[in-house]
């Protein structure tokens, strides 16, 4: 589900649940819970998310993204169809307060999606996005690239 968000409905979110931001929210130091499922998925028990453990090789254009989603619900990545792009508030529950090998999120994730796009927009020509590189939320234009890294919830997760 894509929704519009201001500035200041990020701002709140990342203040509610303590997630980080580099800009917005430097104290921010929201605690996951990370197990490496062995099949290129990562749950966070706290959550109840599970997400790409590597995400999309390539960076893509925001309205290529549903393609690249059908395409791991099609072939049903890690036994499971029900894959999306991730709200900007799921996106930021990744950033850790802490870089780990030049990154604002665990080692348990691959390095290389240091950018990726949220099922949220901005503007109708924007959305937002996280930078891993630098830990915080933004926004771009649809027309610039980023990574995605899908999730979905499971039910059978207790947090």
């Amino acid at each position: 589900m894509r929704s519009k968000l201001s500035k200041d409905a990020i701002k709140k979110t990342l203040d509610r649940y303590n997630f980080f931001d580099s800009n917005w929210n430097k104290s921010g130091n929201f605690k996951n819970d990370f197990v490496d499922n062995n099949d290129g998925t990562v749950a966070d028990r706290r959550t109840g998310l599970v997400w790409q453990k590597y995400g999309s090789y390539n960076c893509m254009k925001y309205d290529e993204t549903s393609t690249y989603l059908d395409k791991l619900n099609r072939e049903k990545f890690a036994g499971h169809d029900d894959w999306r792009l991730p709200t900007i508030g799921e996106l930021a529950s990744l950033l850790q307060n802490k870089q780990k090998a030049d990154l604002y999120i665990d080692s348990v994730f691959s390095e290389t999606q240091a950018r990726c796009w949220s099922a949220d927009h901005r503007l109708p020509d924007s959305a937002w996005g996280v930078s891993f590189a630098s830990g915080y939320v933004y926004w771009l234009n649809i027309h610039d690239t980023c990574y995605v890294r899908c999730c979905f919830i499971d039910e059978n997760t207790i947090y």
